[in-house]
């Protein structure tokens, strides 16, 4: 997602494009989700909510990735790098939703500090936090010698993360630690994602499953996991946890995910990686559409709510939402490129 110099791979942008989609439908969906859980609107949002899911999983695999492909070289070069590409967005952004919605913050040290380490500045910078910490961990990641110690390491950690993403929703929902976005900061929670992306690379496993029948059996992985999914959504709700039933972390969901991923690995050696089609073009610019949109999805749903007949209709309000807001991101992508030089593309905007 993170703005980058290196030659372009159009499979692997539309698969950014794919997961941007997903980001901008997982908040589509949010309106869905306050009415009743019987109700017709509600069970249709749940459920688009399950196939958007994998948004998160899949930026971080990919990370892992492009990052696995090459020699990380000096710990300390490698982080400062990283921390020169994604930062300096993150924090123009951060600025600019301050700005925004609470003016106010910016003249208190305390609440910006807040924001910056949570990622509740731009809302969902939880992202940046988490994937910082993924780069700063990266230089352990490929100092671990041998397979089976990478694989226990993947193992135990997505363990530990499940335990305390479960824990946390079931048996202290109420508490801090369980809201929105503290329950998404700790690497642990999302660890697999980036890690198998990395160790993907560094196996050349693109060439190991480039083939149709390892394709057919990671799409066949996927639909299970997305199946189950909709069951484990289906119980949380019974059990009184709705918005757990849509989390990405859920551990279904995360199956799901992984399996997507390597779907699009086994594809990879086959795909052209010349494209300029939309989705292409999305993936290319996510990490400015990943800050941007939620500004973009702030008017148009307050200017849909205003049209009870769409609202009441979420097959509608959703889709509409989702392509209104992608609309004004790619117009708002070409106006700044118009606009600003290039150096300051990436350094501000993320583009």
């Amino acid at each position: 997602m993170a703005p980058t110099n290196r030659v372009r791979n159009a499979h692997w942008d539309n698969a950014k494009g794919l997961a941007i989609v997903a980001v901008v439908g997982i908040h589509a969906t949010t309106m869905a989700s306050t009415f009743p859980t019987d109700s017709s609107n509600f069970a249709f949002g749940m459920d688009l909510r399950q196939g958007f899911d994998f948004a998160v999983p899949l930026f971080l695999a990919i990370a892992g990735y492009f990052t696995g492909l090459k020699p990380l070289g000096s710990p300390i070069e490698f982080v400062r790098n990283r921390a020169i590409r994604i930062l300096p967005p993150y924090v123009f952004w951060t600025v600019i939703y301050r700005l925004a919605f609470r003016a106010g913050d910016l003249a208190s040290p305390v609440a910006m500090i807040r924001h910056f380490a949570t990622g509740s500045g731009v809302i969902i910078g939880y992202f940046v936090i988490v994937l910082s910490q993924m780069i700063i961990l990266t230089p352990l990641i490929d100092s671990i010698e041998t397979k089976s110690l990478q694989i226990a390491t993947i193992i135990l950690t997505t363990m530990a993360g499940l335990t305390f993403t479960y824990i946390t929703a079931v048996f202290y929902s109420g508490a801090t630690i369980a809201k929105f976005p503290y329950y998404a900061l700790p690497f642990i929670v999302w660890y697999p994602f980036y890690h198998m992306g990395f160790l993907a690379a560094k196996w050349g496993l693109a060439d190991r499953f480039g083939t149709r029948g390892w394709s057919i059996a990671f799409a066949v992985m996927w639909m299970a996991g997305l199946g189950a999914s909709f069951i484990e959504a289906s119980w949380l709700v019974h059990w009184g946890l709705p918005s757990f039933a849509g989390s990405q972390v859920k551990a279904t969901s995360m199956a799901a995910s992984l399996a997507l991923f390597f779907l699009f690995l086994s594809l990879s050696k086959a795909a052209s990686i010349e494209n300029d089609g939309v989705l292409s073009q999305l993936g290319k610019d996510s990490y400015f559409i990943y800050f941007f949109h939620l500004l973009a999805f702030t008017v148009l749903e307050a200017a849909l709510r205003g049209v009870p007949q769409i609202v009441d209709h979420q097959f509608a309000y959703v889709p509409a939402l989702m392509l209104l807001t992608l609309g004004v991101c790619i117009i708002a992508a070409r106006i700044a490129r118009a606009l600003l030089p290039r150096r300051w593309l990436g350094v501000l905007l993320g583009l």
